[in-house]
């Protein structure tokens, strides 16, 4: 398993996207431009998508499939998004959304023989530039203290993250009727992230190389097993260089700072084999077994084994369970880059890769219903559970105007979530859909025992409704959702806005809603929307912690207290955007 990538924007608006503090490498991993580009073909020989939205983002896509002949196709995407300004709607000084220019490409080939050899290649590139903080923030002439009683430098954060990647896959039948089937594939991806924050700066970059041989042999439509060996290789430079105002002085210079300056370069590499069985007994019954033997570099061999079952013991009834253990290496910093976007300092184990251990369970029951114009009309209740028997956890609540780094080594750390869906069609072309999730996560951090795991949603409830006219010549979307509390950290129980009163009476945060509309246009080839997002206009105002400037009365970021990362709610209000999109169909 490796970890996610991380194409970063800056502060409030963009900390959003990354992961949440103390999240963990066992969440779902990003593809590499290419794979992701190939799976998602659907052949079209030209499609072309280009939006502006009101804050002055703009996007442009393309992607074309090409057949080069009987056997041989290929495509190529590419993507173009940025901004032309920043806003500060809040006017807390800072940006709310940073300036962004992204770039992208990929191309990837298929080959399809007669005698049923699949052949996958592909690469792809990309490049993500983003700056955010305070206007007038220069990174090669910023300094955290000021000089001869000038004023503070403004603060700012600018990250470049770049990536190339390529991958191969082969399948070759072994008998003519593909009961027998070998396959083999490959990928690298090298990516590479600079990024300065203040005064301080990290880098790391990356060499991933992985590859996998599966044998799959189906015995009869009953049985199918399959045998595989795979092998993962990864290699780390990193170089953290951290100066922050800390709570007390430098001994060598007086002042009131503290400085880490590393570099860490390390190789980490899994082998393993693994075995699956597949029994399935018509439509009614199916089950999945298998079990892994891996070899992980430092912490030995492990057995990762998951078992799925589906029992469907009439049409309207589908019961599924399953379980699994999913083992991955975490990468403190870059799972967790809001912690640079604070004037804490860190400590702990936080360049060490420790290997996260994970057991996942799952339920769900799905029912479909007599009613309603498809026969896609269900409910369905799902439950989930993930607990941790080794997990890196990232606290801010530990030390006062710190982060720790620690491993859970024994303490307990898990998360239940209880899932409601309903979908239907009342009438024909309206689909409505909704879902209600209810997460109670909960993990045990140093001193404090097991408690709510901060800065995570309690519920989040969601309203999706579609209509199309015949021949889907216009297309109304709305999309409206319910947004729970989660638990703040306990240094912003305290805060106050700009009018004295207390942002987080209770400990948790304020539940909004979020509406998005969408309304679509076809003519022939060419389809033209308009839409909004967050339509309440609801926004988190007070996002920078700290101590306020009694004459401003702004947050200054020249602080050990300062943290532009506890952000839980939109930054920006109402956006609205219109754009065009154009599909050459095959036989134009």
């Amino acid at each position: 398993m490796e970890v996610r990538s991380v194409l970063v924007s800056i502060l409030a608006g963009v900390l959003m996207s990354l992961p949440a503090p103390g999240s963990s490498a066992m969440e779902p991993d990003s593809m590499s431009v290419s794979r992701e580009y190939v799976r998602a073909v659907k052949g079209k020989p030209l499609s072309v998508n280009a939006s502006v939205m009101s804050d002055t983002g703009l996007d442009f896509d393309a992607e074309s499939f090409l057949p080069v002949n009987s056997r041989w196709n290929t495509g190529i995407s590419g993507h173009a998004s940025g901004n032309i300004r920043t806003f500060d709607c809040n006017h807390d000084s800072f940006m709310d959304e940073p300036e962004m220019l992204r770039f992208s490409l990929a191309n990837a080939w298929k080959y399809r023989s007669d005698n049923g050899i699949h052949v996958d290649f592909g690469a792809g590139a990309s490049r993500d530039v983003s700056h955010g903080g305070q206007k007038g923030y220069d990174r090669s002439r910023y300094q955290e203290w000021s000089v001869n009683g000038a004023s503070d430098d403004p603060w700012g954060a600018d990250i470049i993250n770049s990536s190339i990647d390529g991958f191969a896959d082969v399948r070759i039948p072994l008998s003519d009727d593909n009961s027998k089937i070998f396959s083999v594939s490959a990928d690298y991806a090298y990516t590479d992230t600079g990024s300065w924050f203040g005064a301080s700066s990290w880098s790391d970059s990356r060499h991933s190389v992985s590859g996998d041989v599966i044998y799959r042999h189906m015995i009869s439509p009953a049985h199918t097993f399959a045998v595989g060996a795979r092998g993962d290789f990864d290699r780390y430079d990193s170089h953290i260089d951290r100066l922050v105002r800390s709570a007390s002085p430098d001994p060598g210079t007086g002042l009131m700072q503290e400085h880490y300056d590393n570099r860490t370069v390390c190789s980490i590499a899994v082998l393993g084999v693994s075995g699956e069985y597949v029994f399935r007994a018509g439509d009614r019954f199916s089950s999945v077994a298998r079990l892994g033997c891996d070899w992980y570099s430092g912490s030995g061999v492990k057995l990762s084994p998951s078992l799925a079952l589906r029992y469907s013991p009439a049409r309207q009834f589908v019961l599924a369970l399953g379980v699994e253990r999913k083992l991955g290496h975490a990468s403190p910093l870059a799972d967790n880059m809001g912690v640079f976007m604070t004037g804490k300092v860190f400590r702990g184990n936080f360049e060490d890769r420790i290997l996260e251990d994970a057991w996942l369970f799952n339920g769900s029951l799905k029912y479909y219903l007599p009613f309603g114009a498809s026969r896609d009309t269900y409910i369905s209740i799902g439950y989930s559970r993930t607990s941790y028997a080794q997990q890196q956890i990232v606290d801010y609540e530990h030390i006062r105007n710190a982060i720790s780094f620690y491993a859970l080594d024994g303490k307990d750390s898990y998360s239940d979530s209880y899932r409601i869906d309903f979908n239907v069609e009342p009438v024909k072309r309206l689909k409505v859909s909704a879902s209600f999730r209810y997460t109670g996560a909960k993990m045990e951090l140093e001193g404090r025992g097991l408690v709510e795991k901060p800065m995570t949603k309690r519920y989040i409830g969601v309203l999706d409704m579609r209509y199309s006219t015949a021949a889907d010549r216009w297309t109304f979307g709305v999309m409206a959702s319910v947004n729970g509390p989660c638990r703040v950290y306990d240094f912003m129980k305290g805060l106050r806005d700009a009018g004295g009163h207390l942002l987080y009476a209770d400990g948790h945060t304020p539940v909004y809603p979020l509406v998005n509309l969408q309304i679509t246009r076809r003519f022939k080839s060419v389809e033209i929307y308009l839409g909004g997002e967050n339509l309440t206009n609801f926004r988190q105002k007070d996002i920078l912690v700290g101590a306020r400037d009694s004459a401003t009365g702004l947050v200054s970021p020249h602080q050990p207290s300062f943290d532009a990362s506890a952000v839980w709610g939109p930054v920006t209000g109402i956006k609205i955007y219109a754009g065009i999109r154009y599909t050459l169909s095959r036989g134009r």
